[in-house]
């Protein structure tokens, strides 16, 4: 998982998850479960970065 320094940083990444043509993990075309997990460490990071743990510890 990318640690991201601020929030900024975190929703770049997530931009530009959203632009990409083609996501590729180890050498393959990504799942879709593949590419919600990789949304969701942003969304975990950011959350981190912002204090608000309990949007997904709950």
């Amino acid at each position: 998982m990318n640690e991201f320094e601020n929030v900024k940083q975190a929703l770049q990444s997530a931009f530009e998850l959203v632009d990409a043509k083609g996501i590729t993990t180890d050498g393959a075309v990504a799942t879709t479960e593949q590419v919600q997990e990789l949304f969701k460490e942003n969304l975990v990071n950011i959350a981190d970065l912002l204090g608000m743990e309990e949007l997904y510890l709950d």
